[in-house]
């Protein structure tokens, strides 16, 4: 969730002057995933002319190619960049080279191209992550570089070495799409880098210079966050931070594993944390849709493994996004379940460009901190809560209008498809012990989901039991009633949410759950952090015969940061915000790692991007009360972050 600031118009950042000048450099950023499956390409501008200086050091011939011989030559190819002689490629040494006279783009994406891991082959060599290759990488090179052999003709071709995007196969499936309909408009996080000062630990700031723990409205607590890679393996992240009021860093996590795009951890009252993480980079993972992760695991306060948990098996399933840890210690999963082409059509589901299929379960384990065992004790499948009203011969037909507990199998195929495959596409959960009910945003319908948990798993696959009565099926939906067929496409409130979430017991909110409605696909584009009451009456949601369930809108929203004019507040992939124990609102936007907190009414607090060199998802703010923090040294680390004034 971060907010740029908006950009001006005619400006290189607003990406709106003429073709032959910031149009031209800021609009061809090639191929780049914006954390969503979403691939954009142009076919103009710097990145269709830039040069890569480790292909072009490698490829002794220049036919656009690397042969065997090419590839078994690396390491001394390489050196060959090592300008200054110091045995270590920099990332001066290593980054694109643009044409002469065309600038670097502004913002973000300038930014972005300047990272040497843009380029595959480069971010493979550079195995830690730090934009650098040592002389250790550089003599391990060869056997880097033929991963990327993808058909093992033992040569690597243009394709191969090319700078791209998010392909987002799932499973096996799924095609890089080009200028998606849907897209969202690239100026709602354009600009504002170049105009930000500089904060403690290298953090950027873009409230006129006001830095973090110097607004007396601020909540003052610790902020909790991880680290993780991005898509493309652009950068790579293994630390878990804990940072006062003043982002001074007071202690950290470090993990041999690294984390993907679009997972976070969580900071449990007795100090452990619970984290996500992937045994395979990014190159391991392309099989898999984003956020996905291998292992879940427990590490105690000085980082050391408790427990751990896999469950991620090619062409299987995988988790991902999101776990929920529980009151009575057990954790809630969201788990992709593939299926291939076949088996999804015989479900009901119709086609769109997909090659395999993912579907979503929810799972419950049970860790066993003693001997490290696992044991799955409740699922949730949505394959056991889906309807479909296109073919009366298949399973699960029937009008969505009539079955407002059960999913429609093809809505998605009837709006935008951000990934193919991904129908469903969960991306956060969150339980609530007092009602025994779990909460899902689900990204691919627009809306959020409640079942009820207090059935076993048998109930659940049924669509009664349970407190509710109605099994497994949904007991609320609500942001999109044109996906059940009560309303037209006019009356969607919800654009591809995130962090859906239970509001706390003494949180001064006005609603009963928040979610991060980050307004793709909204026009003009506009993010929403907003919060609702439930009509709740017992275990059940009240809903008038024929019409979708309320309320009809929000209690309450931020959508601006106050000012004359108001500016807009844009955060269009990932991210999440919460409540905090004084009103305000503390967030993340997770496309830049930006946090913010306002008060209330909107008023800017704060707005930063910390210094570490690796992105996030989420951040959290807790009280300096929070039981984790009992009895530990909190006292500012010594770091490798610079101080700038």
């Amino acid at each position: 969730m971060m907010i740029l600031s908006k950009p001006v118009a005619g400006s290189c950042d607003s990406m709106s002057t003429s073709p032959n000048t910031c149009h031209k450099l800021a609009i061809a950023f090639v191929s780049i995933f914006l954390g969503l499956g979403v691939t954009v390409v142009s076919a103009q501008g710097p990145m269709s002319q830039a040069e890569q200086p480790v292909l072009t050091a490698l490829d002794l011939n220049a036919d656009g190619m690397l042969s065997t011989e090419e590839v078994q030559s690396s390491p001394e190819s390489l050196r060959a960049l090592d300008k200054n002689g110091d045995g270590v490629l920099s990332p001066e040494e290593t980054r694109l080279v643009l044409p002469e006279g065309i600038p670097f783009p502004p913002g973000f994406m300038g930014e972005m191209m300047r990272n040497p891991r843009i380029q595959p082959l480069m971010n493979l060599i550079d195995r830690n992550g730090d934009q650098t290759i040592d002389a250790d990488e550089i003599a391990d090179s060869t056997s880097a570089i033929r991963r990327l052999d993808a058909d093992g003709d033992w040569n690597l071709s243009s394709a191969e070495t090319a700078l791209r995007g998010g392909d987002a196969a799932a499973g096996g499936g799924g095609e890089a799409q080009s200028g998606r309909a849907g897209s969202p408009d690239m100026t709602g996080f354009q600009g504002s880098h170049t105009e930000a000062n500089r904060g403690p630990f290298g953090a950027t700031l873009f409230n006129d210079g006001v830095g973090p723990g110097q607004d007396d409205r601020a909540f003052d607590g610790y902020i909790f966050y991880m680290e993780h890679g991005t898509n493309m393996g652009r950068t790579v992240g293994n630390t878990t931070w804990l940072l006062n009021s003043s982002f001074q860093p007071v202690h950290r996590w470090d993990r041999p594993h690294h984390a993907h795009e679009g997972v976070g951890p969580y900071l449990l009252e007795n100090g452990t944390v619970v984290r996500p993480y992937s045994r395979k980079d990014w190159l391991g993972m392309e099989d898999y849709y984003v956020a996905s992760f291998t292992t879940l695991e427990i590490i105690d306060w000085d980082g050391n493994q408790l427990w751990e948990f896999d469950y991620c098996t090619p062409y299987r399933h995988c988790m991902h996004h999101d776990v929920e840890p529980m009151p009575n210690g057990n954790i809630l999963l969201i788990v992709n379940d593939f299926k291939t082409l076949e088996e999804a059509e015989s479900l009901g589901f119709r086609p769109v460009n997909d090659r395999a299929i993912a579907f979503e379960r929810i799972v419950e384990i049970q860790p066993n901190l003693e001997d490290g065992s696992t044991r799955i004790v409740w699922e949730w499948n949505v394959l056991d809560h889906i309807i479909q009203d296109l073919y009366p011969e298949r399973p699960n037909y029937g009008d969505p209008a009539d079955h407002v507990g059960k999913i429609d199998i093809n809505y998605v195929g009837k709006s935008t498809r951000f990934i193919p495959g991904s129908i469903f596409h969960f991306n956060s959960v969150s339980y609530s012990e007092e009602r025994d009910q779990i909460l899902i945003s689900n990204f691919g319908t627009n809306e959020i989901f409640i079942i009820d948990h207090s059935t076993t798993t048998a109930e659940a696959s049924t669509d009664s039991g349970g407190a509710s009565g109605r099994g497994g099926d949904l007991i609320y939906r609500w942001g999109n009633p044109h996906a059940y067929g009560m309303a037209d496409a006019e009356s969607r409130q919800l654009f591809k949410q995130h962090d859906a979430a239970w509001i706390p017991d003494g949180v001064p909110a006005r609603g009963d759950i928040s979610v991060f409605n980050n307004g793709v696909e909204r026009q003009p584009p506009n993010t929403r952090y907003i919060e609702l009451t439930l009509p709740a009456r017992g275990d059940a949601y009240l809903r008038a015969s024929n019409e979708p369930y309320g309320p009809a809108g929000p209690d309450y929203e931020f959508h601006e940061f106050a000012g004359d004019p108001p500016e807009n507040f844009y955060a269009p992939f990932m991210s999440g915000a919460r409540r905090l124990p004084n009103g305000n609102i503390f967030g993340v936007s997770g496309l830049v790692s930006g946090i913010f907190e306002v008060t209330e009414e909107g008023e800017e607090i704060l707005r930063t991007v910390p210094g570490s060199r690796s992105s996030f998802y989420r951040a959290y703010k807790f009280p300096k009360d929070y039981p984790a923090f009992d009895n530990r040294n909190l006292t500012p680390l010594s770091t490798g972050w610079s101080i700038q004034e």
